[in-house]
This record gives C-alpha cells, sequence and structure tokens, in this order.
C-alpha cells in the first residue's frame, strides 16, 4: 500500500474472504392468505455453531405470506450443507430442507450465489420455499509495525477512496487500519477517542453497503467508547455522537428493536447539547423527530408523536427560507402533524400538516426526485382535511395534486406507484360522492384496479388497496343499483379479509369495508343472509377499534344502520336498542365540527322514526327524529350531493307526525322539503326514486284530509315514476307497487271506481307476485289484493290465488331462520290472516280449500318442527347420503330454532357476546338455506319424493282419519262461522254453515271467561274456591289485543297501506287493545256454554247424525275430535250445554270429546300408530307438592301414591319421584325411559315467550323448549295434572302454543291437559277414576301400561266427578278444564 522508502513501507495489508447467508426469507406458496393462518416465528439452521447444535433466528412477518430473517449469518468454512427447520411459536417444526452452498464448501462458493429452496412439510397442502444467498465479506490483515497515528493515516486515505469507488476492499482495509491504531493508542491518550471514532464511522459505512448486522454492532461499540473517553469539550465529540445516534438508527432499521430508538434520540440530544449555540444541527433536530415519529407507531403513545412535531417545528424555525434542508424538515414536520391528527382529530393538527406540505412542495424543485412523494402525502391530508371539514375546495385540490403525484411518478417506480394509484382513487371516489361526476367514479376504479394489478400478490398493502377498489364498486353501485358492482365489491373485500391475519391493527377497517358492501347489497335484495353478514362483520370490526380510536363513531353507527335494517325486517327488539346505543354513542365521541356529524344525527333519527312506528302515541320519538334531521339539514352545505337525501327524510319524518296529529302545517313541511329534494337531484341519481316515492306517500296523505283531486292525481304520477326508475329485483319495488296501489284506492272514492279499484287491485298482485323484497311487505300486498278482489270480484279465480299467496307467505315470514321465539313474536302480529282465507272459501263453496287453508296457515311453527323430526328410513333406502344430509342439517336447525337472544340491549352486553350471538344467527341463516336447498334436491332428485315435506292437499288430509269418530275444524271471521266435518271414507269435507254464531260473540265469550278465572283466581292449581261473585256489566278490565293491523315500516312508516276489509270495513291502523264489544252485558259461565251449545256444537252434532247415548250401555260411546280455531281455542266445546232447567243437555250425552291442534297432527298419529313396547311400556309418576316460592299443593302426594298402588297391583312397571327428588334432569332421564308420565305439580303458561312455559320441579322448572327437545322416542300418554297445561295464548291462537301441544310434539301419542285451575281435592279422584278405568279396560294380551284408551278414561272419570257436584258456576269450573288431546 506505501511506496518504498516511505514510513508506511514497513506495513503491509492482506485479505481473508468471509462468506454470509443474506436476504434469508421464508414464502408460502400457491395462497393468497387464506383463513389458515401460520404462525411462523423461527428459523433454526444446524452447522453454522461448531457444536452442531441448532442455532435459532427470528423471522419476521412482512406480509401475510412471508417472513425474514433480518440479519446476516456468518457460515463456517468448509461446509458444503445446512440444514435449516422453521418452527411455529410453539416451537412445533412446520417445514424443513437442506442448502447446498457449493460441493467445495463455503470456503468456494461465490459471493451472490443462491437461490430458492422448497422445503419439505408434514402439511401436505402446505408449499413452504426458503430464499437465500451467499455474500462474501473480505477482513484485512494489517502486518508490520509503525506508530498508531501511521495506521490512522493510512486508514484515512482508504476509507476516502472507498467513499469514491465504493469497493468494499478499501472499506474494510480501512476498518483493520484504524482497529490497528485503537489497539496501539492508550486508552487516556487524547488521540484514543479520535481512533475509536474513525473506526466506528468506518464500520457504519461498509454497513450501509453489506447490511450485515455485525457491522453496524461494532460500529455502535466503537463510537460508544468514542463518546465516553471524549471530553465535552473536544470539537470531536460531536461527530462521535452524530454517527452513534445514525448507528442506532441503522441498526433499528434492521432489527426493529425500539431501544435502538431511544439510544439513538439520546446520542442526537448530546450532540445537539454540544453543538455551539449559534450552530444549530437543524439536520439532528430532524432525526429527533423522525425517531419519536417512528416509536409514536409502535406505541401509539401521543406523548412520542408531540415530541416529533415539537422536534421538526424547532428545526423548522431555526432554518433559513434558503436552506436545502428546509423542503426535508417541512415534510417531517407535516406528516407529524397527520399523524396526530389521525389520532386527536384537531383540526389545527391536519391544517398545519398541509401548510407545512404546501411550502415544502413549493420549495422543491420540478426535477426532485422526491417531489411525487410530497405531492402524495399533501393530498392525502388534503382528504383528510375534507373528510373533518367538508370543505369542496379541500377534495378537489386532494384529486387534482395527488393526480400530480401519479403523472411525475418515473417509469418502472413499482414501489411507489400502486399506492399513488390507491390514493389518487380514493379521493376521486370523494369527489364523486360530494359532486356526483359519474366520470370521477370511473377514473377511481380505473386507479384502483391499476394499484391492484401492480401490487404483488404476497405485499402488505395488497388488502388495503383491494378494500379500496371495493369502495369504489360499492359507490358506484349506490349510484347505478348495478348488482354486478355491488358483488364486485364483496369479492375484492371479501379477498382483503382473507388475507389479514387476526390481530393485524387494520382488520377492523377491513371487516368494516366487508360488513359495508353486505349491508349495500341488503339495502337492494332484501336477502337475510347478507344482513347477517353484514352485522357479524361490522361488530367484530367495532370490537377491535379501541376507545378514542378516530374511526370508532363511524363503526358504530354503520353497525347501528345495519341492526336497524335487521329490526325492520324481524322486529327483534334487541336490534334496534343496540342501534340506538350505538348511533348514540357515535355522536358523543364525534367532534361537533366533523363533518360526519350530519351523517350520525340522520342514522340516529332513523332509529327514532322506527320507535315511533312501533309506537305511534309517543310523539317525542318522532320529535326527536325531527330534530336529528333538522341538525343533518343544517349541518349540509348548499351544494352538498347528500342535501337531497337529507330533505327527503326530514320530509318523511314531518309527514309521520302530521298522520298522528293530522296538523295539516306539518304536512306542508313535509311536501316542501321532498320537493327540494327533487329538484336538487340530478337526473340518474339512485335516491331519486326514494325522493319520489316520499313525496308520493305525502301527497296521498294530504289527499286523505283535503280531498283534493290534484294532490292524488299527482301523488299517482310521482309514484309511477319512482316505480319506473326502480329496478325489477329491487327489494322496495313491492313496498312501492303497494302504495301506487294505495293512492289508485284513495282515487276511487272521487272518480271511476270500478277502473281504478281494478288498477289498485292489479298493483297489489304485482306487489305480492314479486322475485324480490321482504316476505312481509308482499304478505301486506297478497292480503290487500285478497281483500280488495273478494270484495269487488267475488267469484273471480284471481280471490282465491290472493288468498292462496297470502298462505303461502305467511310460512315465509315466519321462517326456518329465525328462533322459534322470533317466529312466534312475528305471528302474533299476523294473527287475523289465518282465519280469513278459509272463511271466504267457505262462502265461495270450496270447503276442500279452507281446509287446506286452516292447514297451511295453523301451527307453522308445530308443523316446522314436526317436519324438521320427520323419520327418514324411506329417503335413506334411495340416497343413504342424501338422507343423512337432511337428517344432519335438520336436527341442527332444530337446535338453532331453540337458541336464546341475547337479552341486554346498548352496552349491557360485552362485545364478545354480541359478535358470538350474530355468528349463531348468521350459522342459522346459512343453515335454513342449506334447508331448502336440500328440500330441492330431493324433490327433484329423488323417485316418489316429489311431494316431500310439502304442504298437504285436501285428498293428503283427508287420509289416515281415524274410523272411531269425526274430526271436526270449527273457523270463524268477521263476516261468517263454519265447522268442517271430516270422515273417514269421504273424499271431501262436509261443510257446515254456523249462521247463529260470529267472531264478535266469540270474542266475547272467551274475554267474559278469561275475566271469570281470572278473578276467582283458577289460573293456579289449588287456589280455585273463592266464593262465586257475579260480574257487573260493563267491566272491561282484562280486555286484551283484538289485533287488526297488518303493517311494515320503512323508518317511520312510508309503505303503510290501509284498506278495505273483505266485510268492507276499514281496517284499523293502531295496536292499541279494545274491549270486544265495547260497554255490554256480561256473558255468564252457563250462558257461555249454552251459547256454544245450541249455536255450534249442537248444529255439528246434528248435521252428523250423533243421537245420545245411555250410559249404562255396554257400547262404546262414539267420538269426536275438536280442531278449534282462533277464539274457539279458549273456549271450552267440550262441555258445551244446558246444564239446569227443565231439559238439560250436553257434548258429554252425546259424544267423547278430544281436540288436536291440527288435522295433520292427528292423522300422522293415525298413521304411524305402533305397538306398545314392553320394554319401555310403563308409568312414570311426579309429585311435587312444595315448589320453591309457590303455593302447597299437598293433594299431589295423595294423587301419585294412590296411582303407584294400582300400578303395582296391575303389574304396571312403575317408578315415583316426590319432593326434592323430582329434580329437573332425574325428570328429563325418566321421561326418555318410561312410555307414560303424570305429572302432579304446578305449571305455568309464559304469554311472551310460549316455549318457556314450563312444570316446576324441585330444583328448578323444566321448560316446554326443553321437552319439545328431547328425543322421547318411546312417548305415548302424558297426564298433566297441573294448571294451565292448554291455556294458550290469546295473541297466537292459530299457533296453539301451550304444554299439552308441546308435548305432543314432543312425541306423545295422548295428553290429558288444563284449560285453567284446578282444585287439589279433585285432582287426585279425577286421577285414581282415569287410572282405574284404563287398567280395567287394558286390550287383552297387553303387556305393562296401555294409554290407548284415555281419552274413554277421562271422560269416565270426569263423569264421575260431575255427578258429585251441583251445576254451580264453581262446580262446572272444577271439570270443565279437563281435556284430552291426540289419539
Amino acid at each position: 500500500m506505501a511506496e518504498n522508502g516511505s514510513p508506511q513501507a514497513s506495513v503491509s495489508i492482506s485479505l481473508q474472504s468471509t462468506f454470509y447467508l443474506t436476504d434469508i426469507a421464508v414464502e408460502r406458496e400457491g395462497s393468497e392468505g387464506g383463513n389458515d393462518q401460520l404462525n411462523i416465528a423461527e428459523l433454526a439452521i444446524f452447522g453454522v455453531e461448531q457444536s452442531g447444535i441448532a442455532t435459532p433466528f427470528s423471522l419476521t412477518p412482512t406480509s401475510p405470506n412471508r417472513w425474514e430473517v433480518q440479519a446476516s449469518i456468518r457460515l463456517p468454512e468448509e461446509v458444503d450443507e445446512l440444514k435449516v427447520v422453521v418452527k411455529s411459536d410453539e416451537d412445533a417444526e412446520i417445514g424443513s430442507a437442506y442448502l447446498d452452498l457449493n460441493s467445495g464448501g463455503a470456503g468456494s462458493a461465490q459471493s451472490g450465489s443462491g437461490g430458492v429452496t422448497r422445503m419439505v412439510s408434514g402439511n401436505m397442502g402446505l408449499q413452504l420455499a426458503m430464499l437465500w444467498k451467499v455474500a462474501t465479506v473480505e477482513r484485512a490483515i494489517v502486518r508490520g509495525e509503525a506508530n498508531p497515528g501511521v495506521f490512522g493515516t493510512l486508514g484515512i486515505q482508504c476509507l476516502r477512496r472507498f467513499q469514491s469507488t465504493a469497493d468494499l476492499t478499501d472499506v474494510t482495509c480501512a476498518i483493520a487500519l484504524f482497529q490497528k491504531a485503537v489497539n496501539l493508542t492508550p486508552p487516556r491518550h487524547p488521540v484514543f477517542p479520535d481512533f475509536l471514532t474513525n473506526l466506528g464511522g468506518a464500520f457504519l459505512s461498509r454497513f450501509r453497503h453489506t447490511r450485515n448486522i455485525s457491522d453496524v454492532s461494532h460500529a455502535i461499540n466503537a463510537l460508544q467508547q468514542a463518546a465516553n473517553s471524549t471530553p465535552s469539550s473536544n470539537a470531536h465529540l460531536h461527530s462521535a455522537l452524530e454517527n452513534l445516534g445514525f448507528s442506532f438508527r441503522a441498526r433499528f432499521e434492521l432489527t426493529g428493536d425500539h431501544s435502538d430508538i431511544a439510544a439513538a434520540v439520546a446520542a442526537f440530544q448530546k450532540a445537539i447539547d454540544v453543538s455551539p449555540p449559534d450552530r444549530p444541527n437543524l439536520v439532528l433536530l430532524g432525526e429527533i423527530g423522525w425517531f419519536h415519529m417512528n416509536n409514536f407507531d409502535h406505541t401509539n403513545d401521543l406523548a412520542d408523536i408531540t415530541k416529533a412535531v415539537t422536534a421538526l417545528q424547532k428545526a423548522v424555525d431555526l432554518t433559513s427560507p434558503d436552506d436545502t434542508n428546509l423542503p426535508d424538515l417541512l415534510y417531517g414536520l407535516g406528516v407529524c402533524l397527520e399523524h396526530r391528527f389521525e389520532h386527536k382529530s384537531d383540526l389545527s393538527d391536519i391544517t398545519n400538516a398541509v401548510t407545512a406540505l404546501e411550502k415544502a412542495v413549493n420549495l422543491t424543485s420540478p426535477d426532485d426526485k422526491d417531489l411525487p412523494d410530497r405531492l402524495n402525502n399533501l393530498g392525502l391530508c388534503l382528504l383528510r382535511r375534507f373528510e373533518y371539514k367538508g370543505d369542496l375546495s379541500d377534495i378537489k385540490k386532494a384529486a387534482e395534486t395527488l393526480q400530480k403525484a401519479v403523472d411525475l411518478d418515473p417509469p418502472g417506480s413499482a414501489a411507489s406507484l400502486p399506492g399513488r394509484l390507491d390514493s389518487l382513487g380514493n379521493s376521486l371516489r370523494s369527489l364523486f360522492k360530494h359532486k356526483g361526476d359519474f366520470s370521477h367514479i370511473t377514473r377511481a376504479i380505473e386507479a384502483h384496479e391499476k394499484a391492484v394489478k401492480l401490487t404483488p400478490p404476497t405485499h402488505e398493502e395488497l388488502p388495503d388497496r383491494l378494500i379500496n377498489l371495493g369502495s369504489s364498486f360499492l359507490s358506484r353501485f349506490e349510484r347505478t343499483d348495478d348488482l354486478s358492482d355491488i358483488s364486485k365489491a364483496i369479492e375484492v373485500v371479501h379477498k382483503a379479509v382473507q388475507s389479514t391475519a387476526p390481530g393485524h391493527p387494520k382488520l377492523p377497517k377491513r371487516l368494516e369495508g366487508f360488513g359495508n358492501s353486505y349491508y349495500k347489497r341488503f339495502d337492494h335484495t332484501g336477502d337475510l343472509a347478507d344482513i347477517a353478514n353484514a352485522i357479524a362483520s361490522q361488530q367484530k370490526a367495532v370490537g377491535l377499534t379501541p376507545l378514542g380510536d378516530p374511526e370508532l363513531p363511524e363503526r358504530l353507527s354503520n353497525l347501528g344502520i345495519s341492526l336497524l335494517a335487521r329490526f325492520q325486517l324481524t322486529k327483534e327488539h334487541v336490534d334496534i336498542e343496540n342501534a340506538l346505543a350505538g348511533h348514540t354513542r357515535a355522536i358523543e365521541l364525534t367532534p361537533p365540527d366533523h363533518a360526519n356529524q350530519r351523517a350520525l344525527h340522520q342514522n340516529l333519527a332513523a332509529v327514532y322514526g322506527c320507535y315511533f312506528n312501533c309506537e305511534p302515541d309517543n310523539l317525542s320519538f318522532i320529535d326527536n327524529a325531527i330534530s336529528a334531521r333538522k341538525k343533518a339539514v343544517e349541518l349540509t352545505p348548499p351544494d352538498h350531493p347528500s342535501l337531497p337525501f337529507h330533505l327527503s327524510a326530514l320530509g318523511r319524518s314531518w309527514r309521520c307526525r302530521f298522520e298522528q296529529t293530522h296538523d295539516p302545517s306539518e304536512l306542508v313541511s313535509a311536501i316542501l322539503a321532498q320537493q327540494r329534494a327533487i329538484q336538487l337531484t340530478p337526473p340518474g341519481h339512485a335516491d331519486l326514486p326514494y325522493h319520489l316515492f316520499a313525496l308520493g306517500n305525502s301527497l296521498t296523505a294530504r289527499f286523505k284530509q283535503t280531498k283534493d283531486l290534484s294532490d292524488i292525481t299527482e301523488a299517482i304520477a310521482v309514484i309511477q315514476r319512482s316505480l319506473d326508475l326502480t329496478p325489477i329485483d329491487h327489494a322496495e319495488r313491492s313496498v312501492r307497487l303497494t302504495n301506487l296501489a294505495q293512492s289508485f284506492h284513495e282515487l276511487s272514492t272521487l272518480t271511476d271506481k270500478r277502473t281504478n279499484i281494478d288498477k289498485c287491485i292489479a298493483h297489489l298482485m304485482s306487489a305480492a307476485t314479486c322475485s324480490s323484497g321482504s316476505s312481509l311487505g308482499k304478505l301486506i300486498a297478497a292480503t290487500n289484493w285478497a281483500a280488495l278482489s273478494y270484495t269487488h270480484h267475488p267469484e273471480s279465480p284471481q280471490t282465491l290465488a290472493a288468498f292462496e299467496n297470502s298462505i303461502r307467505l305467511l310460512s315465509m315470514v315466519a321462517g326456518l331462520e329465525q328462533t322459534i321465539q322470533c317466529r312466534h313474536e312475528r305471528l302474533r302480529e299476523l294473527s287475523r290472516v289465518p282465519p280469513q282465507a278459509p272463511a271466504v272459501a267457505c262462502s265461495v263453496g270450496r270447503p276442500d280449500k279452507a281446509l287446506e287453508w286452516i292447514e297451511h296457515g295453523r301451527c307453522l311453527v308445530w308443523n316446522q318442527f314436526n317436519q324438521l323430526r320427520t323419520p327418514l328410513d324411506e329417503l335413506c333406502l334411495q340416497d343413504a347420503d342424501l338422507g343423512q344430509r337432511v337428517l344432519d342439517v335438520s336436527k341442527q336447525l332444530e337446535k338453532a330454532g331453540s337458541r336464546r337472544l341475547l337479552g341486554l340491549s346498548g352496552v349491557e352486553a360485552s362485545m364478545t357476546e354480541k359478535i358470538s350471538k350474530e355468528e349463531e344467527a348468521h350459522s342459522h341463516i346459512l343453515l335454513a338455506k342449506e334447508w331448502d336447498r336440500l328440500l330441492t334436491t330431493v324433490r327433484t332428485t329423488v323417485p316418489g319424493f316429489k311431494n316431500f315435506l310439502q304442504p298437504p292437499t285436501c285428498s293428503d288430509i283427508l287420509q289416515h282419519l281415524p274410523t272411531s269418530g269425526p274430526v271436526v275444524v270449527i273457523n270463524v271471521w268477521r263476516t261468517r262461522c263454519d265447522a268442517l266435518a271430516l270422515l273417514a271414507g269421504l273424499d271431501e269435507p262436509l261443510h257446515i254453515p254456523l249462521p247463529n254464531f260470529s267472531l264478535k260473540k266469540a270474542e266475547a265469550y272467551r274475554h267474559d271467561l278469561t275475566v271469570y278465572l281470572e278473578r276467582h283466581g283458577l289460573r293456579a292449581r289449588g287456589k280455585g274456591g273463592e266464593s262465586e261473585e257475579s260480574i257487573k256489566d260493563g267491566d272491561d278490565e282484562g280486555a286484551e289485543e283484538d289485533l287488526e293491523v297488518l303493517e311494515v315500516a320503512d323508518e317511520e312508516s312510508d309503505d303503510g297501506f290501509e284498506l278495505e276489509d273483505i266485510d268492507g270495513k276499514p281496517r284499523q291502523r293502531s295496536l292499541r287493545p279494545t274491549p270486544p264489544g265495547g260497554s255490554r252485558r256480561r256473558y255468564s259461565v252457563h250462558e257461555i256454554l249454552e251459547g256454544l251449545w245450541k249455536d255450534v256444537v249442537k248444529p255439528v252434532l246434528d248435521n252428523l247424525a250423533f243421537s245420545k247415548f245411555e250410559p249404562s250401555s255396554s257400547c262404546t260411546p262414539p267420538r269426536i275430535w275438536w280442531c278449534p280455531t282462533g277464539p274457539f281455542a279458549f273456549l271450552p266445546l267440550h262441555a258445551a250445554g244446558i246444564y239446569g232447567g227443565d231439559d238439560p243437555e250436553s257434548v258429554l250425552d252425546y259424544v267423547v270429546s278430544s281436540y288436536t291442534p291440527t288435522v295433520t297432527s292427528l292423522t300422522d298419529r293415525v298413521k304411524n300408530t305402533r305397538p306398545a313396547d314392553g320394554d319401555t311400556s310403563g308409568l312414570f309418576l311426579v309429585s311435587q307438592p312444595n315448589a320453591k316460592g309457590l303455593t302447597s299443593i299437598p293433594g299431589t302426594t295423595k294423587e301419585v301414591r294412590s296411582i303407584q298402588q294400582m300400578g303395582v297391583e296391575n303389574g304396571v312397571n312403575v317408578l315415583t319421584l316426590e319432593g326434592s327428588l323430582a329434580t329437573v334432569d332425574a325428570g328429563l332421564r325418566y321421561m326418555k325411559v318410561y312410555s307414560s308420565i303424570h305429572l302432579a305439580c304446578h305449571a305455568s303458561q309464559n304469554q311472551a315467550q310460549p316455549l318457556k312455559s314450563c312444570f316446576f320441579f324441585h330444583d328448578g322448572s323444566l321448560s316446554l323448549s326443553t321437552v319439545i327437545g328431547s328425543n322421547l322416542t318411546h312417548a305415548d300418554l302424558a297426564f298433566l295434572s297441573a294448571c294451565e297445561t292448554s291455556t294458550g295464548e290469546h295473541g297466537l291462537s292459530e299457533e296453539v302454543v301451550h304444554l299439552a301441544a308441546g308435548m305432543l310434539s314432543a312425541g306423545y301419542r295422548r295428553v290429558v291437559a288444563t284449560m285453567w285451575s284446578i282444585r287439589d281435592q279433585d285432582a287426585p279422584e279425577v286421577a285414581k277414576d282415569f287410572y282405574e278405568y284404563l287398567l280395567k279396560h287394558r286390550k287383552s294380551g297387553t303387556v305393562g301400561f296401555d294409554g290407548s284408551q284415555a281419552a274413554y278414561g277421562l271422560h269416565h272419570a270426569i263423569q264421575r266427578l260431575r255427578r258429585k257436584l251441583d251445576n254451580s258456576h264453581r262446580s262446572l269450573l272444577s271439570w270443565i278444564p279437563y281435556v284430552h288431546f291426540g289419539l
């Protein structure tokens, strides 16, 4: 290195090569993410240590499918091959491979050699590859003697040459020479720190070329020694500290170790402190700011970002305008301010960020390579400020700036261009949303698609870019209603979510986008699966978003929107409660001046509007809605594209208030707001049909008040225009057709009645038969269609078609995708639908249709339940796999139907609970869809199964009728009452009109009997027996609802339709209870029984030619099965008669009465008659006289012991549980073992949730839902010696939801139950006489216990009790409650 004769001639340097494994990465091949996330954490390498054991190296994920080792690994000499093993964070081996380093060993390897090595994995579906390179580093060996200064001088020469040539040999020689100088210099020598500083600088220089972590670590070690040994007055201390800080920064960039950030900041701060006051080191201030910002990204500690802003602001303030560093400092300051704004939402931060970045851009020359980055960040800050303030000048400038950034990006800049295109697309989408120029959304989608295409499949930003592409598709869909756009949005967002690891910080935003896409499609299609998907994703997004995150309010609000949408479909009140809580919280968390406030207030108003629709008497709800919508309008700039929507919604709220108050000024406000909304909406905008529809409804409302022909004419015109703009498959089309029909109906009151009524009917028919939309909305249309068609065209075939359609839709409204509880709640609102259709069928001479519609429209939930338990033996013989799948899904659906709804609202339930419930609900919907698909498959592919689980026809129903007596179905409606008698051998029902009975009389009987029972405490066993009292006339207490409404609402009921019913009377809107008959005389018990006898039962018996039978006769009396509907379900037909006077008679003198919930329930038992099983035949008895919290009923002990004794004496297998032994678990266990059960205990009918009706055991209650969920394969007879076991629930009269029906559904073939309280002293006697009869009349050869004579046994026992009593009210009500169900 030195010329001969120089003082350095004795110094020589030789080089020795060292090899390193570099650029190490593990990649997953053949996947873009998916749900099976890999927890790769470590790479173990065998052979790099002499011991032969594995050396572990951390693997850092850099994208969903790539992990990297952030260091170079020195290779030992003479190594040909290395074994590598990839491990999980639980130390499990995931894959392994052997790296062939070169046949001659590492010593002969070539720098830059390497490649891709496939790894072997135990998981056949997993493909991993390892990427690696071999790099050569030369090590210099210095020989010769000289003083330290010579070595230092030579080192400086080599370092300067390296800076010119970039030849690593030069810097390697410099390191060796500086190290020699350090080694020869005493630590206390004044030049010792200088040599260390030079050594550290040389290591740092080489590191910047090799990225070898050992170089930067050596640099830090040397520079720390230099700083520690340099006096504070030494001018070189600044250099050592500066290089030390840069070394810590370099190592941090390699390892991500945040302790290096703190060390770097400390070094830079010391360097600044030792700088002359008049010469501040502005670059280091910038570095300190950069480090604090980086630490903030790691900690989210606002103190870090504030320190960063402070440091950079100070640097900017101290920098002269012409300093070349100023653009960099301004850029850094702007970025830090934008970061702080994201977390604090302080408007001054984003404003100052824009100012700093604008200055940085203005100071950057057009050809500067950093200009595109600075333009991009300026555009993003303008976009963020626009989102906060809503100033359109910001979004315009943002789009222009981001377009410049894209245009200036140099060709081939694959790293930066996709991100800039993505930002440009976001700005154009926002511009489109607020200006409505279609070219903007077209350019946005083009930019996003190009960004996605240029992004590698494993790039960490790909999911975000997919999300943004989906958002742009979504925005275009909102304008065009083109379903292909929303489908594309869901597809790309789904990819984004799938490729996101569970703990990824961006997962909440991606889930939110996924949920929003599904909500938008639901809004178009009304598909319950879409709204379930939306809520599940949005709820997860909210759950993963920490309090204080500026995105939380928007996520809460979006979740609230979806919950409200589902509430409007399912009426589950927990949804609307959670929606209100979410919207309220979103407003609280959003700064008052934030641009989102207008949308948040609009969303809150929608919730209040729905509350008002449920409780129209509570004006505070609609007042709150109007107040929130006024606020939204006030906050919206005059030229903002969302203003028409806010105005239209405000008008809708004013109209709804008018409908309650009838204040004309409110309707004027509504119409003016909606007209302005239409004027401000550009042609072709997706919201225009909504605005037209809302105006049409307001004009119709005004016509009802003023009868001004121009109003209804204009209403028809704008609603028709709304329909013309509504896609044929849009979910709202049915509603709009219904309201157009309403307008024609209103017009018919003024002019051309027949023509306008026919137009009304035609539109209702179209609404009822729409291919999309909610089943409830179509049911509303169908029932109105049917009512009008019957009134004006009773002979038309379309009338029966309309009623057929309404019955079919009824089962869809209460579909299997809902819980049983929700189905019951929905059917409670629709209780008037089933009896109306058969009344019409009877009036036009079609008793066959009447029977079908009664069977199809009643006991829907029980029928669904029984379908799920249909034996599948024949199907399995044809297709075993399909049969098994049907069986599996039916079991899952049965379980899902009984799931419990989340009972907590708002913030009371944890987010984990809510997410869990949403996942259950979503799975339930998917099961229901799978069930429908399976039924279609069975019906279309399996021979002989075309009608599998189809609703039965009349001829099907008449099959397998009992031969021992007729089945009599009784239906009552406003205009008529009819009985349909079904007899074995007849091919059609016998129609028996009952002209002297009516719905009004039936409701009065039910009401008066209920009041009597309640006043005399006959609602619990052991509580009867108070002295008789006369009931005063005109006392209407206890009157229950007479539901007359069938309406659905979009927020504040924009689609209510009030039409005349089949009797020509207007339908009521209110759901308020009304006492049947108003002020009238009360019927006594004797009068009720006599009225039933004369007007219903005796005419039926006469038409069937029944005559009295003699009790002394040895002949078996005939049987009859009553299948009552509506209020008849609560009336004792089995006891109808005249009790008292000179010529008493009753139904008991003619027949033995039984009941059945439906005809099919009975015929299924006849069809599947099975002999008693000797192994399971037996009697399980339960006595619970002292249930906790209830009155004592000691008679149950006597009752059960008497039965037990009889059973034992007659060789019956009997098991008795009394008192503390009668636990719920034991009861369920023995119900499965014994064919017959006798429960002597308290019971309760739950009016609100019928499936929670229960029997009270020692340790708790045995609910109906638990019983029907049990597998009672051997069930025969259930004697329910308790009160209220066949009471039912008035609002669900057509569903027969009582304990007796539940026991039938659980599998029992016959059930003895009670309609109300039974006296504790009577029950043992009735039970004793009942079982004596059964044991005495066992069929010859019967083994064990046989319940087949239960109806006769109960008839016998009741007659014996009756003979002991008189005919007083009290006596009658002692024996009447006992009833028999089933065979």
